[in-house]
């Protein structure tokens, strides 16, 4: 198969469409376009989301979480905690998977995200670092990400493609320097940098109050 996520119509007729709701409290289950899943507790909604790092090898750690929270802020909910799942080829070092921890740790401070426990693994089912974040977040009410349509206003808080823009500029910026202009590739980790600072690339700045 090819590289990257799976296709929409495989993904909804293969997987999605045999999933049934079994709890009543679940109020979003998976479907094409959510990122996140919510369960009512009581008078307030718990939002949970989780993504892998797969792509990039720098950085993985602050990515990770900031990515994470992004899905749980985009729902209208404030992101209080995180769960961390991180597999190390044979070769990893000790002080490699030290800052990857170093690097959570700190971005999750900034944040006032909690980590609430996790999985670190050796193993040769994988030949670079693989890192599976799970972050929770709760509120009163959640905004869904999947179900738009023409006509619904798009809010927009930074640049698009922020994300992977600069994960090529942080990975390949020793070679796309003969391609890119420096300033060019130095401005995207730049911008990149301010939003971390503020909470994430997309919106993840602490505005719950």
């Amino acid at each position: 198969m090819d590289i990257g996520k799976l296709p929409n119509e495989i993904l909804r007729e293969k997987i999605l469409r045999k999933i049934r709701k079994i709890n009543e409290d679940v109020i979003v289950t998976p479907s094409i376009g959510e990122d996140c899943a919510a369960i009512k507790f009581d008078d307030e909604v718990c939002v949970v989301t989780t993504d892998p790092i797969t792509a990039a090898t720098k950085d993985i750690g602050k990515i990770g979480v900031i990515i994470n929270s992004n899905d749980i802020a985009s729902s209208g909910v404030r992101p209080i905690g995180i769960t961390v799942t991180l597999l190390a080829p044979p070769n990893a070092k000790i002080e490699e998977i030290e800052n990857i921890m170093d690097d959570i740790i700190k971005t999750c401070e900034g944040l006032n995200i909690d980590i609430l426990g996790g999985h670190t693994e050796i193993t040769d089912a994988v030949n670079r670092y693989i890192l599976s974040i799970t972050a929770i977040g709760k509120g009163k009410n959640i905004v869904k990400t999947g179900g738009a349509k023409v006509g619904d206003d798009l809010i927009m808080t930074g640049y698009a493609g922020l994300e992977g823009t600069f994960i090529l500029a942080n990975e390949l910026y020793d070679k796309l320097i003969f391609k890119v202009d420096k300033h060019i590739l130095d401005k995207v980790k730049k911008i990149a940098a301010v939003y971390q600072r503020f909470g994430g690339w997309t919106c993840c700045r602490q505005i719950w109050g």
